[in-house]
């Protein structure tokens, strides 16, 4: 029988032998190969041919836990690009383990459900709780949760959704509306403040080439229950204004053209108060000059560019907010006629506009 030669030193083998790793060792010389101590019979890992203690061997080779940088013996959950003992994967806020439980990363760290949306999602402006799923955001660029639009009432001006955080509230009027109570800070409510606003109006006109400010018209604030009863356009079935007017005939012949009033609703706020009465203007203007008959895409569509044209030389949210519903209004009349309109006044001035329209009853193609 041959004598078996220890790996390690090389000498002949008597007596009592380990043999590891496909070799024979003297008991004294089979070593780790981290500290140098014996490993005798003792349980071995082995990494590159060579033996080491189970300390010495995690110390070297096993990953590190990213949170106390010891080694992980057993099981490690990976994540973030780093390795970790199940207990020290923790959320970065409330510090509590994860247990398996999703995350959510934040700019290289872990959070739970609940810290990551208390932290880091946006508040609704309406409950101040954070959004989590599906929110809306209006055109004020105030998000909120969607099951709100079930629970508050939207304003008829701004149409924001009236509630104490985001509007601190509004009011109901007798004719229905609701009004939030920043639109009320600026709200027209008497006929002498309308009045005055009414005439700035006639005059932002004419410089914009409607020479409507030889005229006075007086105002009135109503409320929609008159408007809708006055109104002959089955077309507008919520009007806002209205601009009055009466014919005088001698044997069948017009002798005189009086704007008795100009009707707009009560308690809109300033910049939208001044747009209903830039387009009631507008009727105004072409029953004076004496335009035919004109279709209502046509008329109306007039009236909304005069509209326009005032919000935009206004400039502020508001009048943005007021000429993107003129823009966006997908009604074939008062939106396809405005935009129409528009479209015909880039190659022309107003009063040519204008007069085209008359000589035509149609705009420009």
């Amino acid at each position: 029988m041959t004598t078996p030669i220890c790996a390690g030193c090389g000498k002949r083998i008597s007596g009592r032998y380990i043999r590891a790793l496909g070799r024979s060792w003297h008991t004294a010389c089979f070593r780790c190969a981290g500290c140098g101590r014996p490993i005798g019979e003792q349980r071995f890992l082995e990494h590159g041919g060579r033996p080491y203690h189970s300390q010495c061997y995690h110390e070297r080779f096993s990953p590190r836990c990213a949170a106390c940088g010891q080694p992980i013996i057993g099981q490690r959950i990976e994540a973030l690009g780093k390795q970790w003992h199940p207990e020290h994967f923790v959320c970065a806020h409330c510090h509590k383990p994860f247990a398996g439980n999703s995350f959510y990363e934040r700019d290289g760290r872990a959070y739970c459900e609940y810290d990551y949306h208390q932290l880091f999602s946006p508040r609704c402006a309406i409950c101040g709780q954070p959004m989590r799923g599906t929110y809306l955001t209006n055109a004020w660029g105030e998000s909120f949760c969607q099951h709100h639009t079930e629970q508050y009432p939207k304003c008829f001006s701004c149409g924001r959704l009236i509630s104490s955080r985001l509007t601190d509230g509004g009011v109901r009027y007798g004719d229905g509306r609701t009004v939030c109570n920043l639109c009320r800070r600026t709200a027209i409510d008497h006929n002498r403040q309308g009045q005055r606003i009414l005439a700035q109006v006639q005059r932002g006109l004419a410089r914009l080439g409607l020479d409507i400010d030889r005229f006075e018209f007086p105002l009135r604030l109503t409320d929609q229950q008159e408007l809708n009863r006055l109104s002959t356009h089955r077309y507008n079935k919520q009007p806002t204004g209205m601009a009055r007017t009466r014919l005088t005939t001698r044997n069948g012949q017009v002798i005189g053209r009086h704007v008795e009033e100009i009707l707009v609703l009560h308690d809109l706020p300033l910049e939208h108060a001044a747009g209903v009465m830039a387009h009631e203007l507008g009727h105004a203007w072409l029953f004076l000059h004496a335009f035919p008959q004109l279709p209502p895409m046509v008329e109306e569509g007039l009236c909304n560019l005069c509209e326009y044209l005032w919000l935009r030389w206004r400039r502020g949210p508001e009048a943005e907010y007021h000429q993107r519903l003129l823009e966006e209004n997908t009604d074939p009349i008062y939106g396809d006629g405005f935009r129409a309109a528009r479209r015909a006044l880039q190659s022309r001035t107003l009063p040519q506009l204008l007069t085209y329209v008359q000589q035509h009853r149609r705009f420009p193609r």
